[in-house]
Parts: structure tokens; C-alpha cells; sequence
């Protein structure tokens, strides 16, 4: 199992795309080796206490239907039995928050390294885990988790009450720039001598609109790039299932597989 989903990572890290506006890069250096080898031991652990409860349940399951009235020895064992199955939904937990955090690390790796979109994507990781979750827990088809994530996501950017709008991103982050002293609200000495100058002086007000226009502009770029990574992401998987369309993967036996990628 846990050679499968190396394998599984590898495949995915050698995925990439560009565009000229945004850049993706899915690398197994970007793909964090921790993500991975925590979700390995998550089923490494969920594999030994299904066995032991499926095991435990089965003499539980002869014992009782040889039994034909309640007897103390079966309250014992099926006691056991629940404490068993208490046991095992904590361990199904830990490897749902394994696997979102598995669906988040890939998505994180289709960013260039060191990026605003990379830095925007840790920002926003609960909301995206968050997402990840709804999506899991509602979709009927395991092909669809990943696709399904991505336009959710995407829908989340584009509108004010989004999760994932940028503003989300870039109000916190101007209300907590105090090394602006232009700000009203700042109201430093600086502030102060800004505001007679910006009256007094044409060239020094010229030159403080052009800042603002500039800053304005680059903060516009980098809300397009926000959206724009997600309509890559998107264009990304689609080219990935219709090149599977015309090229049907194999699963380790030769058989044909529609899986996103094969882990073997």
C-alpha cells in the first residue's frame, strides 16, 4: 500500500502547465514528503484495525448466533466489540483529515514555488480543506473529487461572499500594513505633513496619485492571478481526462482504468 501511493505522488509531482499569466508547476519537490507519509501511516493503521475489528466481529458474530438466549460471555465480547468499533471511527478520522490534506498538497503543488498564489493557497487552507471535505462527503463518484474540488474552489474567487475571494486575502492583509503612514487612520506626524503636502505642493502630489495608481494596478494583476490559477487548474484536468479518453490508463494486471492517475 505504501508503494502504491508513492508511487501515486511521483505521478502526480511530473504533472505541470503554464500559461501567460500564471504559472503551475506540480513537482515532487513542491509536494510535501510529509502529506504523504502521513496519509500512508493514516491507512497503514486504518488497514490493521479494520482487519482486527473484522476479525473480532466475526467470533462475535459465531457466538452469538450460537447462542439462542443473551448470555454474560456475549455481552462481554460484543462490549468489546463496541469499544472496537469506537476505536475504529477515530481512526477513520484521522484518515479523512489525512486525505483532505493530501487533496490540498496536490492542489498547492500545481503553484511555482515562493509565489503570491502559493502564498494565497496557505492562507486560505482551511477554507480549501473545508471545500475538500463538502466534496468528499457529497459526490457519488471518486473520478469527480478532484474536478468537483477545483470548480468549487473556482466559484469561490469569483464572488464578493466567496470563501476564496481575494478580498478575503488582501483587506486583512492592508489592515495589518502599518508601515504606511498615509493612512487617516494611522494619523502620524507623517500623515499630517502627507496631507499639507499633497495641498501645497503639484509635484509631490503628482508623484503620490502615480504611487497609488501603481499599487492599485499591482494589486489588481495579483487578483487576476488568483482566478486565473484556478482557470488553469481546471483546463489542466480536463486535458488530463481527455487524453485518458483517447488513452485509457492500465492498472497494474493490464486491465484499463479510468482513475484520474494510476498508482501503480
Amino acid at each position: 500500500m505504501a508503494g502504491q501511493f508513492t508511487s501515486l505522488v511521483n505521478s502526480i509531482g511530473g504533472l505541470s502547465l503554464t500559461d501567460r499569466t500564471t504559472e503551475l508547476i506540480g513537482s515532487a519537490s513542491n509536494f510535501p514528503r510529509l502529506t504523504q507519509q502521513a496519509l500512508v501511516e493514516a491507512i497503514r493503521i486504518l488497514i490493521q484495525s479494520c482487519e482486527a475489528t473484522l476479525a473480532h466481529a466475526e467470533r462475535v458474530q459465531t457466538l452469538v448466533e450460537s447462542t439462542h438466549t443473551p448470555s454474560d460471555q456475549g455481552i462481554v465480547e460484543l462490549s468489546s466489540l463496541r469499544r472496537r468499533v469506537t476505536d475504529l471511527a477515530g481512526i477513520t478520522e484521522t484518515f479523512n483529515d489525512a486525505t483532505e490534506r493530501y487533496i490540498i498538497a496536490y492542489i498547492t503543488s500545481l503553484a511555482s514555488p515562493r509565489t503570491l498564489v502559493q502564498k494565497m493557497l496557505s492562507h486560505f487552507s482551511n477554507e480549501l480543506r473545508s471545500i475538500a471535505r463538502d466534496v468528499l462527503n457529497s459526490t457519488s463518484d471518486d473520478k469527480n473529487v478532484l474536478r468537483e474540488t477545483l470548480e468549487m474552489c473556482y466559484g469561490q474567487t469569483l464572488y464578493a461572499s466567496g470563501t476564496l475571494h481575494s478580498d478575503n486575502y488582501f483587506i486583512p492583509l492592508g489592515e495589518a500594513d502599518l508601515g504606511w503612514p498615509y493612512d487617516p487612520d494611522f494619523e502620524s506626524e507623517d500623515y499630517y505633513e502627507h496631507e499639507d503636502r499633497i495641498v501645497m505642493d503639484d509635484g509631490y502630489a503628482e508623484a503620490f496619485r502615480v504611487r497609488c495608481e501603481r499599487k492599485s494596478e499591482k494589486e489588481r494583476q495579483q487578483r487576476e492571478q488568483w482566478t486565473e490559477f484556478w482557470v488553469q487548474a481546471l483546463k489542466h484536468f480536463r486535458n488530463i481526462m481527455s487524453q485518458q479518453r483517447r488513452s485509457p490508463l492500465k492498472d497494474g494486471k493490464g486491465n484499463h482504468t479510468n482513475a484520474l492517475w494510476s498508482p501503480y
